[in-house]
């Protein structure tokens, strides 16, 4: 019992850190927003592309803007994808529902958040609400939550063989 509750704090505090990054990335400028993945997309160039730096201006340029797409939806799905995870995580630890129950609140719970998160974009200076988003968002949450499913499945299979082993 008592680990179960750790993980639900560890899961917890995990989904809120989660949260309050969406926001804060969301709440950037479409400017901000837009050099901070061609950052990203910089540092990722020297390693992978050689010489990357001793290309000319323009090539880097159009190199950045060219995965500025790529990079930022790839976010969208890895944020909402770790969300799930998170938030199923933690919901998977109280035992008055059923799995299926505790999964259904968590993809409601990460759901609402992707729409409220692009409904604050509305708010912002150069960015946009999207539905196509919301989409994504929603398609990393269901990963999330299908790998957190077989991760506490491959925990219980261990569990149940260890204790079997023993006796």
């Amino acid at each position: 019992m008592r680990t179960k509750l750790i993980f639900r704090y560890v899961f917890m505090a995990l989904s809120l850190a989660l949260m309050i990054y969406i926001f804060v990335m969301s709440g950037q400028t479409a400017n901000v927003s837009s050099q901070s993945s061609g950052r990203i997309i910089k540092t990722i160039a020297k390693i992978v592309v050689e010489d990357f730096e001793s290309k000319p201006i323009d090539y880097q340029l159009y190199f950045i803007s060219s995965l500025q797409f790529f990079v930022r939806k790839a976010a969208h799905f890895v944020l909402y994808f770790s969300l799930g995870f998170s938030v199923c995580g933690c919901t998977l630890t109280f035992d008055n529902k059923t799995k299926r129950f505790n999964c259904l609140v968590a993809f409601a719970i990460s759901l609402a958040y992707a729409i409220s998160d692009e409904i604050h974009q509305l708010f912002i200076e150069g960015r946009s609400g999207q539905i196509s988003d919301v989409l994504l968002d929603a398609s990393g949450i269901l990963c999330g939550i299908l790998l957190i499913n077989l991760v506490f499945f491959i925990a219980h299979k261990i569990s149940v063989r260890r204790k079997s082993d023993e006796q």
